[in-house]
């Protein structure tokens, strides 16, 4: 079974679709699937229409402005009300669109000035109590061995002895 086309009334373009697609389509419309072969105008076109773009510059067909309008109001999603004067179209009188949400800007709060030193020791404090709750939480030992060289052998630290030599430099890498 071949694929159905479908083909815009408007541009001429044409589009392989499923039998799937039309069907729903067809239904969400409340049009036939012949109706929708036969009067069916691309989302392009439809964008284009209703950003004020003439249907004259998209093609040499003539449509009446009520055609216009049936054709883009059956094959959009735009539920405003509107009409086409000369191929060009028209948002009705009064019709206002709802403005879109503005986001409230972010709020920061301000804290006291802290010292180097100060701010060091937080962080480390609170990877500390982030690392040791991670570990409780998926109880999981973590730990690495290094070579002692006045054992001549690997030795096994914890990762909280690890991370004390790295915030004391003792051995950062």
């Amino acid at each position: 079974m071949k694929a159905p086309k479908l083909t815009c009334v408007i541009s001429g373009q044409s589009r392989v679709t499923s039998e799937n697609y039309l069907r729903s389509k067809a239904d969400r419309l409340g049009k036939s699937v012949d109706w929708l072969l036969n009067n069916y105008v691309s989302k392009n076109v439809c964008s284009k229409l209703r950003k004020g773009v003439a249907v004259s510059t998209i093609t040499d067909t003539v449509f009446s402005d009520v055609q216009l309008a049936d054709l883009v109001r059956n094959n959009s999603k735009c539920r405003e009300e509107f009409t086409f004067v000369d191929g060009v179209y028209t948002p009705a009188k009064g019709a206002v669109k709802a403005p879109k949400a503005v986001k409230a800007p972010k709020v920061v709060a301000v804290k006291k000035e802290t010292t180097l030193e100060e701010a060091v020791t937080k962080a480390v404090k609170n990877v500390h109590n982030e690392y040791d709750a991670e570990l409780a939480a998926n109880d999981v030992p973590t730990a690495k061995y290094e070579w002692d060289s006045d054992k001549n052998t690997t030795v096994l630290k914890t990762s909280s002895e690890v991370l004390d030599e790295m915030v004391t430099n003792k051995n950062p890498f």
